[in-house]
């Protein structure tokens, strides 16, 4: 996808939130969120005409809510899965606002040192259980495992065209990043579906 059709799908819809519905053009990358997520590109700072330039004070201070802490786990993941992804989200939609789903990433082999790992996308709903099995590649880290919004799961790992996403994973509670070349989407943990 376009980085600044990337940019985009982060800028707010809610047109009281002006100072968010833009793209923001900041010192050596350029910034999009809509206050639940943020997409961030440090390329094409002097090629785009979209952008909110002095406008300091009204856009968020972007640098605070980045993850200065390293990483416990990283895997890559394809973003090929984007298209089967979006088949599910077209599912829960209607059922769940936050599109929550779980995300799991666990060891192939439960024992020795084989950094194979496996990823799931869980949906639990009484009327509507399902259980995808994503392409990854190799665990670093810990196991893991955390409920995000599938919609903003999905614009994220677009980023990257059917390529491999590094998805960097601190703890239950911190933002998790994902990674492609000079993108990255940062992304908020949700509260597990009941």
């Amino acid at each position: 996808m376009e980085t600044m059709k990337w940019l985009q799908l982060a800028t707010s819809k809610d047109k009281t939130r002006f100072n968010l519905g833009s793209i923001y053009r900041a010192k050596n990358c350029l910034v999009a969120t809509d206050g639940h997520r943020l997409h961030m590109s440090n390329g094409l700072i002097d090629a785009t005409p979209h952008y909110l330039d002095g406008l300091d004070a009204d856009f968020p201070d972007f640098a605070q809510v980045l993850p200065t802490q390293t990483a416990v786990s990283t895997v890559q993941i394809s973003s090929g899965s984007v298209k089967i992804l979006q088949k599910l989200m077209n599912l829960i939609k209607k059922r769940d606002k936050w599109n929550t789903i779980s995300l799991s990433v666990t060891r192939e082999h439960e024992q020795g040192k084989d950094p194979r790992a496996k990823g799931t996308i869980q949906y639990l709903d009484p009327d509507l259980l399902v259980n995808l099995d994503l392409n990854i590649g190799e665990l670093e880290g810990i196991p893991f495992n955390l409920s995000v919004n599938l919609a903003y799961l999905v614009d994220a790992l677009s980023m990257a065209d059917d390529h491999l996403v590094t998805l960097e994973y601190r703890g239950q509670f911190d933002p998790i990043l994902i990674k492609h070349e000079a993108n990255t989407a940062m992304l908020m943990p949700l509260k597990e579906n009941k």
